[in-house]
């Protein structure tokens, strides 16, 4: 087995396997001779979601395991819980609500995760629109900030460009609040 990866940030593993992979291995400039036999599989993005209501986390997993790049490693229903699994699981994504069953525990739960591992890539998913607290979030490490009516794609593009290590901040309700550059 051996690894390939590509400029757009996804890690691919070839296996032994049937000839499925020949219009892969000519596209990306792969001899003929060392792609026979060979199958392409990608590395999911492995997501854990933070939030203190079972239907929302239960929700939140079935839209993100619909894509074939992302699975779901692990659910927490408080900071606590957030923090234990993130040092358990080491997920790429960490998805996580502000408001869990103590105000602002969200925030802390930033602060505390960034503080485990400064490498921790968090998407904030929450019902409130206030400023202070988009701010705060941003400015504490968090890479996108997405309310809980955004469509399922917004949820996936900030899922996958918080995993490659960037920003996210398309939504029309963030761009129109703010026009300070993060």
């Amino acid at each position: 087995m051996f690894s390939y990866n590509f400029d757009i940030s996804l890690s691919y593993s070839l296996t032994k396997s049937d000839l499925t992979s020949q219009p892969f291995c000519l596209f990306y400039g792969i001899s003929k001779n060392l792609c026979a036999g060979w199958k392409v599989t990608m590395d999911k993005i492995k997501v854990l979601i933070a939030d203190d209501h079972s239907l929302m986390r239960e929700a939140m997993r079935m839209a993100i395991e619909i894509e074939a790049d992302m699975e779901v490693v692990g659910e927490a229903c408080d900071r606590e819980e957030s923090i234990a699994q993130a040092s358990a699981l080491s997920p790429d994504v960490i998805l996580i609500d502000i408001f869990m069953p103590d105000e602002k525990t969200g925030l802390i739960a930033i602060d505390e995760l960034l503080a485990l591992d400064a490498q921790n890539r968090i998407v904030v998913s929450t019902r409130f629109t206030g400023e202070e607290i988009i701010e705060a979030a941003l400015q504490l490490g968090a890479l996108a900030y997405l309310f809980k009516d955004a469509p399922r794609a917004e949820l996936i593009l900030a899922l996958r460009e918080a995993a490659r290590g960037e920003r996210h901040l398309r939504q029309s309700a963030t761009q129109s609040q703010f026009q300070f550059a993060y």
